[in-house]
């Protein structure tokens, strides 16, 4: 950081963390112009993680969509660490 520098912190649980500064910089874009409305920029993502926790429910469950099949180097984790299980997902951003 240098003298001038903005930083943001936000400390939570991932996904809050992840969705806070996701929508401040959407904010930000908007609000200081840095966003093109007339452009589109897509992105394909390919490699999803497989699952969440849902501290509600005290379970995983599908973060993209229940309908994937897990990577095959991934199907070691499925038990042990379903969390580091990635899907065979993707989608255009």
């Amino acid at each position: 950081m240098q003298t001038g520098d903005l930083v943001f912190f936000v400390a939570d649980q991932a996904v809050v963390v992840n969705e806070a500064l996701g929508h401040l910089r959407s904010h930000l874009g908007e609000k200081f112009g840095l966003i093109d409305p007339k452009r589109y920029d897509f992105a394909w993502v390919t490699r999803f993680p497989m699952f969440e926790y849902d501290e509600t429910e005290k379970r995983y469950q599908a973060l993209h969509h229940p309908f994937t099949a897990p990577f095959e180097e991934d199907y070691d984790k499925l038990e042990s660490d379903p969390l580091k299980v990635n899907s065979r997902a993707y989608d255009l951003c």
